[in-house]
Formats: C-alpha cells, sequence, structure tokens
C-alpha cells in the first residue's frame, strides 16, 4: 500500500488479494463518503503495492504476481508494461511473489525493483539495469527440508504456488545519502552498497534472528544516515515472535528494539515518523503499534483499529496522516496522528492539554445519490465515511470530570478493596447527587475580535479525544425541550480563529486549556463567487437574526392557538360564560389564524390545488435555504425577499404582541373573574 501527493486529498492505492492492485480517495467532497465507483483498478492479477510519482500523481507503477510490473496513466487509464526483462544467455530471475519496488527519494525518474538481483531505472522503467549480482544465499531449495524431512519431486504440489526461494524481499535507499542501498532478501539476508551496487557488503547474522529468517523489512532513516532498521519474519518455521532491530552503523551491528511488543505477532512492517527519530510504527499480525522513544516501549494503536495483520504503513507527510493496510479488512487511516509526537511524561500530568489544530477545509458537501449515507440507493450500495468536516480539535484530560455520586462511588470501591466499613451519605447528599448539573467538557469557537461563535460539546472522559467543529454557526431554530442545541447554520467566512477548552462544574465554568488558533479555508471557488464576502456575512448575520424572529414569532403563534384552545374548552365549563366572552375568543383566534396564515400559508387554498399568496417563511427560504449549500451569494432576488419579509413581519409583529401582550391576557382575567376552571400555565390567584 502506497499514498500519493493528489491535492486537495491523497489516493491511496494497494493491493487486494485475488482482486487487482487498486486505488482511491482518502477522503471526497460527497455527503454520500467514499464509494465503490470512487475506487479504480490499476492493473489485474493478485494485487500488490504500488509506487507512484511524487511529482506528477498521474504515473503509478502498479504490480502483479512475480515481478510483473506496468505504469498506469491514472489521467487516461493506460497501462504500459514495464518489467525488466534477462539478458541473451541469462538465467531466469527469480521473483518475490510481491517483488519490492521503490522510487528514489532522489530522482523521481528513478526506480530500483528486486528480483534475486537489484535493477535500477533512470527514465520511469523504459529501460533497466543490474546494479547486483545475485544477492541471495543461492540455496537449493529441493534440499531443504520442508516438516522435517527433504520431499519427493512427486510430492503433492511440491513448489507450486510458491515463490521459486532465494529472492529479493525488501529494498530501501537512504533520503539522505543518494546510492546508499540497503537489500533484503527471503533468506535472511541484508545487502549494503554504499555507491550505488558498484561493490556491496552481504550481512548473514543478526543478534536474536534464527538464520534464514524471511527479512520482512530494510528501512534507511530519515534522520540519521548510518541508521536502518529491519524486521524479520520467521512464522514459517513456527516461530511467531516479533524481530525487529535497529543499526546505527549502516548494519556492521544491530540491537534489538522489539522490547515489550506483544510475543505473539510477528513484525511484518517498520516505518518512521519523518519529524520525530525515535518515533516508529510497526505492523504485526495482531494490530499495530508506535513508540515514541525509540523502542523502548510500544503502545497499541486502537480506536477502531481491529487486532488484525497490519501488512504495510504509509505515511502521508502533507496530511500528517497514518495509513495501513490490513490482511482481510482493506485499508484504515489515522486522520492527523501529529498530537502523538508532543505526548511526554510532562504533558500527561496536565490537567487537561489541547493539541495544535490542523488547518480546517470549508466546503459544501456534495450530495450525488440525493441525500447523506446511502442515499436512495438501498443498503446493497457500499460507502464508507468521510472523516468529519470540519476543524477537528485533539484534546487531553488527565482525569474524567465526574459527578459527585461517580466520586462517591469511586471512593466506596476503593475502601472496599481495603476491607473497610463504607460510610452511608447522609440525606442532604444523596439530595446533593440527585440535583447535581452533570459535568461538562465544551470548547469555545472565537473569532479573532474574540467573540464567541460556536460552543461544541465535548467528551469528558480521560484520555485523548477528539471533537470537530463543522465551520457553521448555531441554528437559529428554536431550540424545543427534546433539543440538544447541537443544529447547525450558515458557514463562517475563511480566516483566523481560535478554540479553547473550558469545563462546567457544579455550576461553574473555567478554562483548562487553550486557546488554540487555527485557519478556516475555502476548499473550492464558486464559478460565481460573492463580489464582496463582507457584505455577503453581513447579509447573512442580518438574514439570521430575521429568521430567528421569524421563526420565534410562530413558535408564539402555535403557543398562542394551542392556549386559546384550553380556553375555549374553559369556556364551555363556566356556567357564568357570556357570549362576548365566546365572541372574544373566536376574533382572537380569526386574528392568530390570519396572522399564522401570513407566515406559513393558507392550507384552505392550497389543499385544494389552489396557487396561494406567497409567504413569510417561503421568503426566508428563499433568503437562507441556499446558506447551508452554497458559500456564493447573495442573489438580487434573496436581497429583494429579505426586504419584503422584513416590512410584512413588522406589521404582522406588531399584531401578534397586541394579541399575546393585551388581548389574550385581558380575556383570561375576564374568565378568572367569573370562576373558569384552571387552565395550563396560568398561574391562580391567592
Amino acid at each position: 500500500m502506497s499514498v500519493d501527493n493528489s491535492k486537495p486529498f491523497y489516493y491511496v492505492y494497494g493491493g487486494t488479494q485475488d482482486n487487482n492492485t487498486v486505488g482511491g480517495p482518502s477522503r471526497n467532497t460527497s455527503g454520500n463518503g467514499i464509494q465503490n465507483s470512487d475506487w479504480f483498478i490499476t492493473i489485474g492479477g493478485d494485487g500488490f503495492k504500488s509506487q507512484i510519482d511524487p511529482t506528477n500523481p498521474a504515473i503509478v507503477y502498479s504490480q502483479y504476481q512475480y515481478g510483473g510490473l506496468a505504469r498506469y496513466d491514472r489521467d487516461t487509464g493506460e497501462l504500459l508494461d514495464v518489467r525488466p526483462i534477462e539478458g541473451q544467455g541469462e538465467p531466469p530471475l527469480r521473483w518475490n511473489w510481491d517483488a519490492p519496488l521503490i522510487i528514489s527519494p532522489h530522482n523521481p525518474a528513478r526506480l530500483y525493483f528486486g528480483a534475486n538481483r537489484l535493477y535500477r531505472s533512470d527514465d520511469r522503467g523504459d529501460s533497466w539495469t543490474a546494479v547486483s549480482g545475485d544477492l541471495t544465499r543461492q540455496l537449493d531449495r529441493d534440499k531443504l527440508p520442508v516438516m522435517g524431512k527433504v520431499w519427493s519431486v512427486d510430492a503433492v504440489a511440491k513448489n507450486a504456488n510458491t515463490a521459486v526461494y532465494g529472492n529479493v524481499s525488501s529494498v530501501s535507499e537512504s533520503p539522505l545519502k543518494e546510492g546508499l542501498l540497503y537489500v533484503g532478501t527471503d533468506d535472511g539476508l541484508v545487502n549494503v552498497t554504499e555507491n550505488g551496487g558498484a561493490s556491496w557488503t552481504k550481512l548473514e547474522k543478526f543478534p536474536g534472528i534464527p538464520e534464514r529468517a524471511y527479512t520482512a523489512t530494510v528501512l534507511a532513516s530519515r534522520h540519521d544516515v548510518n541508521t536502518v532498521y529491519a524486521t524479520f519474519d520467521n512464522h514459517k518455521m513456527g516461530d511467531f515472535l516479533p524481530y525487529v532491530l535497529k543499526s546505527t552503523n549502516k548494519g556492521s551491528s544491530w540491537t534489538a528494539i522489539q522490547s515489550d511488543l506483544p510475543q505473539t505477532g510477528m513484525a511484518l512492517i517498520i516505518a518512521e515518523d519523518p519529524l520525530k527519530p525515535d518515533m516508529l510504527f510497526v505492523g504485526t499480525e495482531f494490530g499495530a503499534f508506535t513508540t515514541l522513544n525509540g523502542g523502548k516501549k510500544w503502545i497499541q494503536l486502537k480506536s477502531g483499529l481491529p487486532s488484525i495483520p497490519v501488512r504495510d504503513i504509509a505515511i502521508q507527510e502533507r496530511e500528517q496522516d497514518l495509513v495501513l493496510a490490513t490482511f482481510g479488512r482493506g485499508f484504515y487511516i489515522l486522520d492527523d496522528y501529529s498530537p502523538l509526537r508532543t505526548l511526554t511524561d510532562d504533558l500527561v500530568k496536565k490537567e487537561a492539554h489541547m493539541f495544535p489544530v490542523k488547518d480546517a477545509w470549508l466546503f459544501i458537501e456534495r450530495t450525488p445519490l440525493g441525500g447523506d449515507g446511502r442515499g436512495s440507493q438501498g443498503d446493497a450500495h457500499f460507502t464508507a465515511d468521510n472523516p468529519p468536516k470540519g476543524a477537528t480539535v485533539t484534546y487531553y484530560l488527565r482525569e474524567t470530570v465526574k459527578t459527585k455520586k461517580q466520586i462517591r462511588k469511586d471512593m466506596e470501591k476503593e475502601l472496599e478493596k481495603k476491607g473497610q466499613t463504607l460510610p452511608y451519605p447522609t440525606q442532604d447528599q444523596l439530595r446533593a447527587e440527585d440535583d447535581e448539573e452533570a459535568p461538562e467538557v465544551f470548547f469555545l469557537f472565537s473569532d479573532t475580535d474574540g467573540t464567541v461563535i460556536r460552543r461544541v460539546k465535548g467528551s469528558n472522559s480521560a484520555g485523548v479525544q477528539r471533537v470537530t467543529w463543522d465551520l457553521r454557526h448555531p441554528s437559529m431554530r428554536p431550540v424545543g425541550a427534546n433539543a440538544d442545541g447541537s443544529a447547525s447554520g450558515w458557514f463562517v467566512v475563511p480566516g483566523q480563529y481560535s478554540v479553547s477548552m473550558m469545563v462546567r462544574q457544579e455550576g461553574k465554568e473555567r478554562t483548562v486549556a487553550g486557546p488554540v488558533s487555527f485557519t478556516a479555508k475555502s476548499l473550492q471557488t464558486p464559478a460565481l463567487p460573492a463580489q464582496d464576502p463582507a457584505a455577503f456575512a453581513a447579509f447573512q448575520r442580518n438574514a439570521a437574526k430575521l429568521q430567528r424572529a421569524v421563526l420565534a414569532a410562530y413558535d408564539v403563534v402555535r403557543e398562542a392557538k394551542s392556549r386559546l384552545n384550553a380556553l375555549q374548552a374553559a369556556l364551555i365549563q363556566t356556567s357564568g360564560a357570556t357570549s362576548d366572552l365566546h365572541t372574544k375568543s373566536l376574533r382572537i383566534e380569526e386574528q392568530l389564524t390570519t396572522i399564522q396564515r401570513a407566515f406559513t400559508g393558507d392550507e384552505t387554498i392550497s389543499r385544494r390545488n389552489y396557487n396561494s399568496p406567497v409567504t413569510i417563511d417561503a421568503r426566508m427560504d428563499v433568503v437562507v435555504g441556499s446558506f447551508l449549500s452554497s458559500t456564493a451569494g447573495p442573489t438580487e432576488t434573496q436581497k429583494k425577499a429579505f426586504d419584503i419579509a422584513s416590512a410584512e413581519f413588522r406589521t404582522l409583529l406588531g399584531k401578534l404582541r397586541d394579541i399575546v401582550e393585551r388581548d389574550a391576557p385581558q380575556l383570561e382575567k375576564d374568565m378568572d373573574a367569573i370562576g373558569a376552571p384552571y387552565r395550563s400555565g396560568r398561574l391562580p390567584e391567592w
């Protein structure tokens, strides 16, 4: 598996057993996520590792089994065979099932490809030159015991479906020194050249490594020219231990660094962080691990990654993403793993910490399937979710922010462990637990003026957590009893923002980390962008204020009609009710109905399929509807709709205010005076 440098989102390429070599985007701008149709096949056969030109992502080198190699053009779909072939009279080459191919870090046109010899191309595979002799032990596989004996040539499936033994399994060139190459073999060797292959040194013995253990990886360090890493896999001999070695003298001597890696899963691949020398990643038969101190201690990467074979690791340096290839479960991406670099003993002693916030892309998601997720395609249509869209904050909490009850129960557990008697809480303590507001960790996102734009709730659990702000203002829609206030409104404008981490506990709020600054950037420019972004932002704010007022007023209309219905029912039960009171209630109802129709339409007309007059609600849909789906505008139609809606609303609001502040309260008082039944929400006289 490999990654490229496509913009704005990079692509992932890798092999699938029996199902070709494929490529696809790490994310896209679709609200449906990444679909099967976003992936494409670069070459047939069994799938293997690809390499992508770092300067031109359209040039993809794709493989199939036993050294099959072709140059794939992502723009046109053309496929050109570029596999090196033996010269006249030369013995046949021995290729690994998954032959190692690299692009030189010093020249994007230079390739290295390993059979039992190492080949180099300086013209993107058009021609090849052998830069070594046979780099293996050159053992006769038919003389080696298998399951304790040398088998007859007539043994079932003798040598079938296996690579011819004695081939190159891994190749690496130092990013710091051109021509410093390391080549591992399937029969347990590491070969080193410092002059591009003019002369080679063969390394045969490694501390603690069984003889002829498969050299799974050799990796030249990007931080120190003398440092190289290697992993060995000996599972074919019934040995499932992880073997990870480091050399600081170009392979002259080695030190084991597998330390506390689990002893039941082979080390299959190793990768080095591009910025922190002591930060390494290892893929094993049972998951991925990282170390922050050069292998003294390893930590398993979980958070959604099963304990499955991790066969390959790639680091997308621009996005600081960790990408894994697993056996049987597909590709996994840990987005922006950079916070891991800054984890230290001092940091984890802090109460709370926010890591640097990566620049956030601001864009409108497409909906090509007519909705989110699978849209209307049905459950058989496969999609993979995109990462959360917006500004993602990675943060750390030393301890879970707990309630009084949680604190008491933790204390009781400790006392039970010590065999001590538990103190019984008082009634006041129990009452305080029941009445306590749940503690909350939340984040305040602000603009450069310090104005808070959005409050986003996070997890209050201990450890490293993440929360994402979608780069939108809060919704202006009324928040009802069952809503949490998390609905979103229109986008913020591109620019600088900051975030602070807050804790609310026992009714008090305090800042525990931050502020941390970041940038919101536009991913794309509309074909017809806003001519004056500042004026557009001001128009959005004014439209949001009007929308807030209109929705609030309409909510009042519905509530007033509901109360009026209760009042009219009470009139029927009141023996002293006069016809005048009935007439007043009907008049108020008619006024409310007229206002309601001005807001949302005349159902008497619309349900009979007649055209209804344009409502305030319809005009507001014209004004704010596109804010959720476009960053362009405002149009002249939107401006006109805003002016009309604003003027009409101002008139209706005055009429509504007279009803709810004068007419309806007076009717309530008149009914109380004649002893009408109690109505919900009416405070009684006493």
